[in-house]
């Protein structure tokens, strides 16, 4: 979406200020704030986690990811309970529901595409933080609070 300072269209917050975020589908969540996922870049869980935060760095974008990890996992059990079929599905739910906030409310593109390990455990990593309520705190951490909690978050 091109900016329009007019009416602010494509205009996001960044520390105090409005910033153009013109190229969307570059993996930085909120603009200016995080580098690329390369495959060069990322060389252990430690580099990656950053700028995974950085990738989800909206409210909404976190929860959509919650929702599918959690039917994700409860798809599983029902797959070992009652019939294997269903752990096809699994995946699928839980990717459409994190493809979706990256696409349509983060403006990137999944960390699934350059680094599909590391973005399985951090996915699970981000629900437990989330659960034990400490997720604020690491973007807090990596993005500076850009859009961090659902009170922040744009209607």
């Amino acid at each position: 979406m091109p900016c329009n300072e007019a009416d602010g269209a494509g205009l996001y917050p960044v520390s105090g200020r409005f910033v153009c975020m013109e190229r969307l589908w570059e993996n930085r969540g909120t603009p200016n704030l995080g580098e690329t996922m390369s495959r060069d870049s990322i060389r252990s869980f430690s580099d990656f986690w950053p700028c995974y935060v950085r990738q989800h760095s909206r409210y909404r974008t976190r929860l959509l990811h919650a929702i599918g990890s959690v039917v994700a996992l409860a798809m599983v059990g029902l797959a070992l309970s009652i019939h294997a079929a269903i752990l096809v599905l699994a995946p699928v739910v839980a990717y459409g529901f994190a493809w979706y906030s990256h696409f349509f409310i983060e403006g990137n593109r999944p960390a699934t595409f350059a680094h599909p390990f590391y973005s399985l455990v951090a996915d699970y990593k981000m629900l437990f933080l989330m659960m034990a309520g400490k997720m604020d705190v690491e973007v807090e951490k990596y993005v500076g609070g850009v859009m961090s909690t659902a009170a922040q978050e744009p209607v």
